[in-house]
């Protein structure tokens, strides 16, 4: 019976099939070849699915390894009106740029600066950052993970803010302007530990200071904002006076090292009560960075394709649109990904994206996501390689660094803006 039944979707899909002869221009026709051959059909059933990211990696560690030339980071909490509470802390530690002796001078003050990118939210609302002082120690060669946690001491700085007031250029006192930044006092009792420890060799340092925890406040809701850890604009300043010198002088602490010897990584956390992973509405889809969610898409019937005939797949492009009315103050992400799926359920990269990046797509475009999967649908129909489905998701090191979220259209066929697949191929005995 359940064979029946199987034999019969299938004819169902098969039937279904609208086969017409498409515009030839675009097509990777080989030379000689007759477009006339070409046939078109787009009426595939497409099922989707999603689940919250098993793991991501959010270590410094991972930057490079990668090679990658930006080095971000997030702070904040915000409430998504669909995935509810997202929350980004940093942890990260610390190294001087030079030697540095107390003899014979006075410590000052100590603040921590962080270089401004974007924000992702709300920018009027109040936000409170809290600043912590490490009890563990970090290591600059370990994984860490979204999940990863580090036990930390009583608070050292607090500042509360409003976002629309660090987006802006920060002008001096002889009339200049410096990069937009979120500027903190720290502690005195930190800084004079810091300005008493041995700072012969900046090394060393982190055995003074482990690191610290940066974390929105508990009661603290407006946005998450993006960071810079590669300037030196971010930083931690001691500042003090020395009577060999004129004026306040300072010694830098950066929280990016070109050699990779600064240990750093984020921490997210969500919370999806409101959201209902174990009943997936088939007409959406949904995909979050910071080790949020991911969608599974599915071409059940995609082996019916086999009763055609042996074919050849000139073009497969997926098409996904984003739903309408969800971006509000949280615009979708620049680009998304596609993975397939492994036996083991981890991710592999697409054989159309080793062969041209730029051919298979991903990017946003009049609200569009479109990728061009000939080749994997090829080896699936021919070359025995076994279909487990393909996950869509935020590419690494993007969905670390990035805060983005997109709400899109599912393969409902009741939908008219339904995700597709449209393929263009030639039937090699017509």
């Amino acid at each position: 019976m359940q064979h029946f039944k199987r034999l019969w979707m299938a004819c169902v899909v098969l039937l279904s099939i609208s086969c017409n002869k498409p515009d030839s221009v675009g097509l990777n026709l080989l030379p000689g070849e007759d477009a006339m051959n070409v046939e078109f059909f787009d009426t595939l059933t497409l099922q989707t699915s999603y689940k919250q990211e098993d793991s991501l990696r959010t270590d410094a560690h991972l930057l490079y390894e990668l090679q990658a030339t930006n080095h971000q980071f997030m702070l904040g909490k915000y409430v998504d009106p669909i995935f509810g509470e997202t929350s980004a802390e940093l942890f990260t530690q610390l190294k001087p740029t030079a030697v540095f002796s107390n003899t014979n001078k006075t410590y000052d003050s100590l603040f921590l600066n962080l270089a401004y990118i974007s924000n992702y939210g709300d920018t009027s609302a109040l936000q409170t950052f809290e600043v912590y002082e490490l009890t563990d120690a970090m290591y600059d060669t370990a994984s860490y993970y979204a999940f990863s946690n580090l036990n930390y001491s009583t608070k050292v700085g607090e500042i509360t803010f409003k976002v629309e007031d660090a987006q802006d250029s920060i002008p001096t006192s002889d009339t200049t302007k410096i990069a937009p930044r979120l500027r903190l006092r720290l502690d005195d009792v930190l800084g004079q530990k810091i300005f008493n420890s041995d700072l012969s060799d900046p090394s060393k340092f982190k055995e003074t200071v482990k690191g610290f925890c940066i974390k929105p406040a508990a009661s603290s809701f407006g946005s998450i904002i993006n960071f810079d850890a590669k300037t030196t604009v971010s930083s931690m300043i001691m500042y003090f006076t020395d009577p060999a010198t004129t004026g306040i002088d300072s010694l830098p602490f950066y929280i990016y090292s070109s050699d990779g010897s600064i240990a750093r990584f984020s921490r997210f956390t969500h919370d999806y009560s409101a959201f209902n992973f174990t009943n997936p509405l088939t007409d959406k889809a949904y995909v979050q960075t910071m080790g949020g969610i991911k969608t599974k898409i599915s071409i059940p019937y995609l082996n019916s394709l086999k009763e055609m005939g042996p074919i050849s797949i000139n073009k497969a492009e997926l098409i996904i649109n984003v739903d309408p009315g969800t971006a509000t103050n949280l615009p979708a992400p620049d680009a998304l990904s596609l993975y397939a799926i492994d036996s083991a359920g981890q991710i592999q990269t697409l054989p159309d994206l080793t062969r041209s990046s730029t051919l298979f797509g991903g990017g946003l475009a009049n609200n569009q996501y479109r990728f061009n999967i000939a080749q994997f649908l090829q080896q699936i129909l021919y070359e025995k390689r076994i279909d487990y489905g393909m996950y869509l998701r935020v590419r690494v090191p993007v969905a670390f660094q990035t805060p983005n979220r997109v709400a899109l259209v599912g393969g409902d066929p009741a939908s008219t803006l339904r995700m597709k697949l449209q393929i263009t191929y030639t039937k090699l005995n017509p």
